[in-house]
Parts: structure tokens; C-alpha cells; sequence
């Protein structure tokens, strides 16, 4: 079996009798059909990037970056996300699964190069769960001492978000998704508000100012921008999280793919207007991109009302991202515990409620073991300081190539694709892989300052992991790797 082998032909809509009969593991369990609307999982894709928490800690690392100019980032990394939204759309609309870009990966370049894509797909999952749940209990100790001058451990609050999180999850993706939906309505609004106000208070709002928009406002010119653009794209990281809904969704082929979409557009615009508005707000570009909170610094500056409701949506969004980051995580786990790639107990669901419980276990197992030694050493409220850059690198290569992934399936699978359509299929895929490549490229030429220069070394540490368990699996089990095929439902291996 060669390196990129295909993986298979087109498959059947979820939920018909067809898309049943793959040749799964004995035991396996099925998540429960046509549950989710279109708009639930728009809700889901939008609160999973975790708009307030975005303010809170990706703009103070891209002004550092680039200066005013880090608004320019938001406008590139715009392009790059919708047009990725577009190819993602493409392969909801053909390949349904609870695996979402995992599967798409597998039919794209076959099984070996699929398995160390959902290596990465599934690590990046847990890191951005944990990383969420140490940072909710950093700043929910930072809040209670500042306003009742108590000190309650951090880990509390963290303890206290993971149990909320694993008891929605356990119950079914529909509490999960109502929760987000209230919390996403409140951060908006705060944000927005907030933002306004901050604007309008300003001497500087009766102007407009193109500086933001200007190259030349970055220090370091088109080079900064694209370092920018790596928390540029973080910050719609969660919104391709709606493919892992595929299974659960109503009319999957045409609402996943929407939702991504309408996600990636919204949430980008969201922070073009809202960055522009604080920097303006701040009035000085200057300390704006050397202050590592800015958001703490305006709420402070307009009193302790404003204050308390910024922290509270920050808080109210953290949760939110880390909530679905949650669930897109045992939903991976539990697609591989499906076609036996990994222990098949994490395949079952529970017999009442249809949720992977046993994957449920274990993902709240890992981020408390993955996030809290390094919040006890480092603090809580640092930890996303150490693992945003990560995450953001992560997720453009895992961007990047779905992106192509694209071009080769549609070449390939003619069952799915009889017409290969050059602007859908080609162009807009190679472009969408260009955005997410550049400021992939901009991590390592040149090095960016301090620890960001390491970071790059974990994750090529974590792909060479994934590619000594990929041999080790081929040698011991080589039936779980050639099951990985039928994780498209009712997909031939």
C-alpha cells in the first residue's frame, strides 16, 4: 500500500440505510441522526472559535507582531478562511462523518497519510480543550480576587468547567449546543457594546484612519503581518468543528458546509470591526501593541461595570471554545475507537443517551493531564501564551492541506466528482493553501522572537510521533489501519 493510496469511492447521505452497512468493529455504537438544524450548527462552528476570548488573547500577541497593522492581518487571514470555508463545504457535501477533516484527509491521500493527519487533528483537539480549560481557571481566580479580594485556587474553576463540559457531552451534543448558544449571544453583545463605546469614546472615532489597513504600519512590513496572521487564523480556529457533526446534522450535505462557511465570514469580519474599534479606541498605537491584555486595560479604564462584563464574557467565551473543542475531540477519538484504530471500547456509545461516554472519558482524563502541570508551573492565565502559537501552527498545516486535499479527491473519486470544476476543485483550493501557507512559511523565516522559535519543533515532534505509531500499528495491527478507510460511513476499506 503505497504512501498516498486512494481510500475509496463516494458515499452515501448519513443516515440511510446504505451509509450503515461499513464494515465497522464489533460493538460499535451509532451518535443519534437528525438532531442538529442549520442554525445549530452555525451556533456551534461560531462559538466554537471563541469570539470575546479571540479579544482577550490573540489581539495583544498580533499588535506585538505587527502593529496597527494586525487589523490588515484579520483582513488577509478573511480571504484565507472563507475560501478554506468553501473547500470544506465541498467535502461535507460528499463525505459526511463524524471524523470531519480526518476523513476528508483519508479520502484525499489515502490511509497511512490520513492516520498521521488525524494524529495531528486529534492532539491539536486536546491542546486547544486544555489549554481552554487552564486559561478559564486563570482568569477565574484573577476575577474573584479582584472584585471579592478571595483567593480560590485556579484549578477549581478549571475542575469545575471540565465536569460542566463532560456532563453536556455525556448527556447529548444538543445540551451542548443549546449552552453554547446562550454563551455565544452574551459575548457577542458584550463585545459589540463594548467595542461601540470604547470607539465612540474616542477623540480619534470622528476621523477614520487608514493606518490599520497599511502595510507599512507593521514594524516589520509584510513578514510581521504574516506572523500576525497565525493568530489571525487562530482565531477562527473551531469553525471547521461543525464537519464533526456531519452524522448528527440535518440535511448534512447542504447545512455543514453552509455553516462553515457563513462561520469563517462572520467571525473574521466580527474581528475586523471589533480590533479596529479597541485600537482606535486606544488611542495609542504604540502602548496598545506592547500591553499583552488591551482588553483588560480598556475595561479597566471605563470603570468597574465595564470591567466585570468584560471579564465575564471572556470567561462565558472560554468556556464556550473549550466546550466544543471538547466535543470535536472525543468525536475524533471516538471515530477512530470506531474502525478500531485505537482500542474499540472507545467506538461504543451509551446505550440511552448515544454519546461516545467511554471517548468522553478519556478526553477529560487528557486535558486534565495535559493542561495542569503546565498551568501549576507556568500559571494558569500564561498558559495560552505557550500554547496559542502552537495551536495556530498546527491548525495551518492541518488547513493547508485539506485545502489541497481537495484537488486530489476531486481528480481522483470520480464517483463523487464526475466534473472536476476548475474554480471550485482547483484554483480556490491552491489559493486557500497559499493564505494558510504564508505565515506557516513566516514561523520559521525569519525565527520570530523568544519562545515562538521553539514551537515549531513540538509540532514536528508530535507528526514524527504519529508516524512511529502509523509503523508500529502496520507492524502489530495492520487491519486497524486498513479499517481506517471505512470511517466515512459506509465507506469501503
Amino acid at each position: 500500500m503505497s504512501l498516498t493510496e486512494p481510500s475509496g469511492q463516494g458515499v452515501p447521505e448519513a443516515g440511510t440505510p446504505q451509509a450503515t452497512a461499513g464494515t465497522r468493529v464489533a460493538g460499535a455504537g451509532e451518535l443519534k441522526r437528525n438532531v442538529l438544524s442549520g442554525r445549530r450548527i452555525l451556533i456551534a462552528a461560531i462559538a466554537a472559535t471563541g469570539p470575546m476570548s479571540v479579544i482577550a488573547l490573540n489581539y495583544g500577541p498580533m499588535a506585538s507582531f505587527a502593529g496597527p497593522a494586525f487589523v490588515l492581518a484579520f483582513v488577509v487571514s478573511l480571504v484565507g478562511i472563507v475560501l478554506l470555508g468553501l473547500c470544506f463545504s465541498q467535502f461535507a457535501r460528499h463525505y459526511p462523518s463524524a471524523g470531519g477533516l480526518y476523513a476528508w484527509a483519508v479520502r484525499s491521500f489515502g490511509k497511512n497519510v490520513g492516520f498521521v493527519y488525524g494524529w495531528l487533528l486529534a492532539g491539536s483537539y486536546l491542546v486547544f480543550a486544555a489549554a481552554g480549560f487552564a486559561v478559564f481557571g486563570g482568569w477565574g481566580e484573577q476575577y474573584i480576587q479582584q472584585l471579592f479580594g478571595v483567593s480560590v485556587p485556579w484549578w477549581v474553576f478549571a475542575l469545575a468547567a471540565i465536569a460542566y463540559t463532560a456532563g453536556l457531552a455525556f448527556y447529548g451534543i444538543q445540551s451542548s449546543v443549546g449552552s453554547a448558544f446562550v454563551l455565544l449571544a452574551f459575548e457577542i453583545i458584550v463585545a459589540l457594546v463594548f467595542a461601540a463605546f470604547v470607539w465612540v469614546s474616542s477623540p480619534a472615532a470622528a476621523h477614520f484612519t487608514s493606518a490599520p489597513f497599511v502595510p507599512s504600519s507593521s514594524p516589520g512590513g509584510w513578514a510581521a503581518i504574516g506572523l500576525a496572521m497565525t493568530f489571525g487564523v487562530l482565531s477562527s480556529v473551531g469553525f471547521e468543528e461543525a464537519s464533526t457533526l456531519g452524522e448528527e446534522a440535518q440535511h448534512t450535505r447542504r447545512t455543514v458546509g453552509r455553516a462553515m462557511v457563513q462561520a469563517g465570514g462572520i467571525t473574521q469580519i466580527f474581528y475586523i470591526v471589533t480590533a479596529y474599534a479597541l485600537l482606535v479606541g486606544y488611542a495609542n498605537y504604540g502602548k496598545f501593541s506592547k500591553d499583552p491584555a488591551p482588553l483588560l486595560t480598556l475595561g479597566g479604564q471605563h470603570g468597574k461595570v465595564w470591567l466585570t462584563l468584560v471579564v465575564l464574557a471572556a470567561l462565558s467565551s472560554i468556556l464556550a471554545f473549550s466546550q466544543t473543542a471538547f466535543n470535536a475531540g472525543i468525536r475524533v477519538i471516538y471515530a477512530l475507537g470506531r474502525e478500531g484504530v485505537i482500542p474499540h471500547m472507545f467506538g461504543r456509545t451509551h446505550r440511552a443517551h448515544k454519546t461516545p461516554h467511554v471517548s468522553i472519558v478519556l478526553m477529560t482524563a487528557v486535558c486534565v493531564l495535559l493542561a495542569f502541570p503546565l498551568a501549576f508551573a507556568v500559571g494558569a492565565f500564561n498558559v495560552w501564551y505557550y500554547f496559542g502559537f502552537l495551536i495556530s501552527i498546527m491548525f495551518l498545516v492541518l488547513y493547508a492541506f485539506t485545502a489541497l486535499g481537495l484537488v486530489f479527491v476531486a481528480f481522483r473519486d470520480k464517483q463523487a466528482f464526475p466534473k472536476v470544476n476548475m474554480l471550485s476543485h482547483v484554483l480556490i483550493p491552491v489559493v486557500a493553501a497559499a493564505v494558510m501557507i504564508y505565515p506557516l512559511y513566516r514561523t520559521v523565516s525569519p525565527l520570530p522572537p523568544g519562545v515562538y522559535k521553539t514551537l515549531p519543533i513540538y509540532l514536528a515532534a508530535w507528526i514524527v510521533a504519529g508516524i512511529l505509531v502509523l509503523l508500529y500499528l502496520k507492524r502489530t495491527r495492520p487491519d486497524a489501519i486498513d479499517r481506517v478507510g471505512s470511517l466515512m460511513a459506509g465507506g469501503d476499506s
